[in-house]
């Protein structure tokens, strides 16, 4: 919850990479609390993850502003409207119908986790996409601007937040069977 709510306070490209500190956490808490076996190749991952860190948070230059509208109208105005969106918007539900269709002719043959993590990625896209558009347009009031709730297109995006997280997890708890 904490981490789509930070896509509407920070650029998309500090959030997404910073959500890698959950595997270093959760890296440390397995060693201590579950007394798994800290490797040499844990040590060097753990130090990569914490240098890729570094990087993105000083390579920001104190730069927060963020550039997405702030209103359901600017959003449409400004990229529903553009061949960017509808391009990714086609590309990426083609490739979910895919994987979709080669999971269904071929349920019990899958013997691999990948069609299963590409299409959980795929829809997890949509996530991020509509809790960083749907944050967004509740914080418009902090910045001047008159109060999106009364839009439709604003509870859309969060049904679609909903929608999407638990059918992201779902295609993650097929890869894990």
């Amino acid at each position: 919850l904490g981490n789509i709510i930070a896509y509407g306070y920070a650029p998309t490209f500090v959030v997404a990479p910073l959500g890698a500190t959950t595997v270093m956490f959760n890296s440390i808490f397995a060693v201590v609390i579950l007394k798994e076996r800290f490797r040499r190749q844990d040590a060097v991952c753990l130090l990569a993850i914490f240098v890729g860190i570094l990087m993105i948070v000083y390579s920001n230059n104190g730069d927060t502003h963020n550039n997405m509208p702030l209103t359901v109208d600017e959003t449409i105005a400004t990229f529903f409207n553009t061949w960017q969106c509808i391009t990714l918007v086609s590309v990426s539900l083609t490739a979910i119908a895919c994987l979709q269709l080669y999971i269904h002719l071929r349920r019990t043959s899958i013997t691999s986790m990948f069609p299963y993590l590409w299409t959980a990625s795929l829809i997890s896209m949509y996530t991020v996409l509509c809790s960083k558009a749907a944050v967004m347009w509740m914080r418009a009031p902090e910045a001047g601007h008159s109060t999106q709730l009364p839009y439709a297109l604003l509870w859309i995006m969060l049904a679609l937040v909903v929608v999407t997280a638990v059918w992201s997890m779902h295609y993650l708890q097929m890869a894990l069977q």
